[in-house]
């Protein structure tokens, strides 16, 4: 993973934090190329040089890592890892070859009886998209180098979660005036460069600059955070459970 720099944002910084992304702005001078952010109390077994790869094939602005929400019955009296209004809802591109699983619309923290919010303007840019409910946020991004110089334009962006990356997903589709033109001219040229080293038939279209996607782990992917008692506990029997190696005969010699 040499070609990427990891954050890990732990303690009180938790990437629900609102002064994520001002953390990321303290250390933007130490950050050389595109890099990793990921919450400090997650745990999982994926393996990060797939999802570095699809980032890279994509040309992504950002990746997200997602995990589906298991739906199998609850044992009696275990109670739920997370409240209800943790869920997000969150827009994917699917059945489309060059676009699968692109991130076009994600709503936080949605009650089930609320109305949800679609712009026309994304129904006529992007039509073909599934809606999910189900898929949980793992806090693991993959961030282009020039999401930091975007972070400087835009002050008022504080948290990782609730505010970059929605814009992201928002500043789709918008050609040229996506992005500042300070921050445009870098990402043009790493669009250009990602062009120049690719080897599919299929270019991305030089407008398209700000681009969002998620690698939805395969379901037998380990993926959890204790970011809640109830998930801690949970994630505590599971780990050991994944992680318990049985005695040998030569290790018990």
């Amino acid at each position: 993973m040499a070609e990427f720099q990891a954050i890990i944002l732990a303690g009180g910084r938790g990437i629900h934090n609102t002064e994520t992304a001002d953390a990321l702005r303290e250390v933007a001078d130490k950050i050389k190329r595109d890099f990793i952010v990921l919450a400090g109390d997650l745990v999982t077994d994926v393996v990060l040089h797939n999802v570095a790869d699809f980032h890279r094939i994509n040309d992504a602005s950002v990746t997200m890592l997602l995990k589906q929400e298991e739906t199998a019955r609850k044992a009696k009296g275990e109670k739920p890892r997370r409240d209800k209004d943790m869920t997000d809802c969150i827009a994917l591109v699917e059945g489309q070859r060059d676009e699968e699983n692109r991130v076009v619309l994600v709503s936080q923290a949605v009650h089930m009886n609320e109305d949800l919010y679609v712009a026309k303007s994304l129904l006529k840019r992007r039509s073909n998209f599934v809606l999910h409910s189900d898929l949980y946020d793992a806090h693991f991004y993959i961030f282009s180098h020039w999401v930091l110089d975007l972070l400087q334009e835009k002050k008022y962006i504080v948290s990782i979660k609730a505010d970059l990356v929605p814009h992201l997903v928002r500043r789709q589709f918008r050609g040229a005036d996506a992005l500042p033109k300070s921050v445009r001219e870098k990402a043009t040229c790493k669009q250009e460069l990602a062009a120049s080293l690719s080897l599919a038939e299929e270019k991305h279209d030089p407008e398209d600059l700000v681009r969002c996607f998620a690698y939805v782990l395969p379901k037998n992917a380990y993926c959890e955070r204790a970011d809640t008692i109830p998930a801690y506990k949970a994630m505590d029997e599971e780990v050991g459970s994944l992680l318990r190696i049985k005695r040998s005969s030569s290790i018990s010699q």
